[in-house]
């Protein structure tokens, strides 16, 4: 009986035990999304979010050594929303984005707050024309703290053949270290 119990307690034991290659399921937001997370080795390399109310995929992630490297948002016609590439560990990444027709949207990159989800706008990004394709503005932005600065906009004159500045923000480095800076913003608009 007691040999019994030890077997019994052993198969449950062994049975339990997660598969190092898998697919799990969760739901979220109610059950409104659905993700799948895939592991090869007990590491995750992929989670795909599904809409489960429309029924196509959202988005899409994957992770090397358990750090996310892309991020693709896709349409509801499977059309590439935005796609987003790490470029610099740990969440520094470039991404382009599209319109539902396909046409390039924007450019730029990005800095990924993982634990919040916020994909905050940094540097330089390049705005096109749904329609033309050509680039409608050139904009620079400024990151800190989840915050996220429109710094400067170029827009095209083509009628004047020249660059239109707007500058709203002036930012200039105080002192700097080895792990960080110290700026002065300053408000112009």
């Amino acid at each position: 009986m007691k040999y019994s119990i030890l077997i019994i307690v052993f198969l449950l034991f062994v049975g339990c035990e997660k598969q190092a290659n898998r697919i799990e399921e969760q739901t979220a937001d109610n059950g409104e999304l659905l993700l799948k997370n895939y592991f090869i080795n007990n590491s995750k390399f992929k989670t795909e979010v599904y809409d489960v109310k429309e029924k196509y995929l959202l988005r899409l992630y994957e992770f090397k050594d358990m750090q996310t490297t892309k991020i693709i948002n896709y349409f509801k016609n499977g059309k590439i929303d935005f796609l987003a590439n790490l470029i610099h560990k740990p969440n520094f990444f470039s991404t382009k984005s599209y319109y539902e027709n396909g046409k390039l949207k924007c450019e730029g990159s990005f800095i990924y707050d993982e634990k919040t989800g916020a994909l905050l706008n940094t540097d330089l990004w390049i705005f096109y024309n749904r329609n033309t394709g050509e680039a409608d503005s050139i904009c620079t932005f400024y990151t800190f703290n989840q915050e996220v600065l429109l710094v400067q906009s170029e827009i095209p004159d083509k009628k004047n053949k020249k660059m239109i500045t707007k500058k709203y923000f002036d930012i200039k480095e105080i002192s700097k270290s080895k792990d960080s800076t110290s700026v002065q913003i300053k408000k112009i608009r």
